[in-house]
C-alpha cells in the first residue's frame, strides 16, 4: 500500500512540475511575439543642499568678500560662518569700522566686507 501510495504522489508530482518545465518550441507560421526590453528606472539621486549664501573661502588667498547682515547675527556669528572660529571677528569689525559703530550691534541690512581669514601666528619651538 506504500509503494502504490508512493507512487501515485510522485506522478502527481511529475504532472504539475511538468508543465512548469517544458517548454514547447513556437509553431511555424505563427508570428511570434518577443516581449520589450525592460528597462530600469534611473537612480535617484540625492536632492543638493542649498549652500550657504556665504561660502567660507577655499584658496589660500581669497579675495575679501560681502555678507548683509541679517536679524540676529553678530560679528561672531559672522565670524564662525566664514572662519570656522566665532573669535576671528575682530578682521571683520576692523574692515568695517566706516560701516559699524559698534562691535556689538549690527544694522540689519548693512553690507560688511568679509576680509581673507587671518592666518594664525606661528608657534616657536
Amino acid at each position: 500500500m506504500r509503494g502504490a501510495t508512493c507512487a501515485l504522489y510522485l506522478g502527481f508530482v511529475t504532472f504539475l512540475l511538468g508543465g512548469c518545465v517544458r517548454e514547447e518550441p513556437p509553431r511555424t507560421g505563427t508570428a511570434v511575439t518577443v516581449p520589450a526590453a525592460v528597462t530600469r528606472p534611473a537612480l535617484a539621486s540625492p536632492i543638493p543642499l542649498p549652500s550657504p549664501s556665504p561660502s567660507p573661502p577655499t584658496s589660500p588667498l581669497p579675495e575679501a568678500q560681502t555678507y548683509t547682515v541679517r536679524t540676529g547675527d553678530t560679528l561672531s556669528s559672522i565670524a564662525e560662518m566664514f572662519y570656522g572660529d566665532a573669535t576671528d571677528w575682530r578682521p571683520i569689525f576692523e574692515a568695517n569700522r566706516d560701516r559699524i559703530t559698534s562691535a556689538d550691534s549690527l544694522p540689519d541690512g548693512v553690507t560688511l566686507r568679509i576680509p581673507p581669514r587671518p592666518t594664525p601666528p606661528t608657534e616657536a619651538r
